[in-house]
């Protein structure tokens, strides 16, 4: 089998269960650099998200989820079949082994980080939210608002109704 048709093996095979599905490649360092180009795709995934919600571009953010479910689903397959097969890989060549490590460990520094803006910026929407709702409520409870044409309606309605 070939690079090209592992991979496109791999994404026909997202959704399918990692265990009953083969995702990894019987050659140990063709697997493992496999599950390093899945990490580094969702490395950049989460660099392209840090910058989203930096620049408050939300749009770019939700469509940044759709393309990380479908990497997150392929690196989630294949991370589970080296974790299921984990004597296999304890030979392997301890540089990538190494890489692979650190761009996990980079990884879930990025996503943490991102969770925590998406956890401030939600947080800071609902209290603004909230503010406003409080603000309208005193303002109309402080305020009486005349709206004629609203008055002529319920006016017109009224007569109607008695009629």
């Amino acid at each position: 089998m070939n690079k090209h048709s592992h991979t496109q093996n791999i994404e026909q095979k997202a959704g399918a269960a990692p265990a009953a599905v083969p995702f990894l490649p019987q050659d140990k360092s063709k697997a493992l650099n496999l599950l390093i180009r899945l990490t580094q795709n969702l490395s950049n995934l989460a660099d392209r998200e840090a910058m989203a919600l930096a620049q408050n571009d939300m749009l770019t953010f939700s469509i940044l989820q759709d393309e990380k479910n479908l990497v997150a689903e392929q690196y989630m397959g294949a991370s589970e079949e080296l974790r299921l097969n984990l004597s296999m890989y304890r030979g392997a060549d301890p540089a990538l082994l190494d890489r692979l490590q650190n761009l996990q460990n980079d990884l879930g520094t990025k996503t943490k980080d991102n969770n925590e803006t998406v956890h401030r910026i939600y947080n800071n929407a609902q209290a603004k939210t909230q503010s406003s709702l409080i603000t309208a409520q005193a303002l109309g409870q402080e305020k009486y608002v005349q709206f004629p044409a609203a008055d002529k309606a319920v006016n017109e309605n009224s007569q109607r109704a008695g009629a």
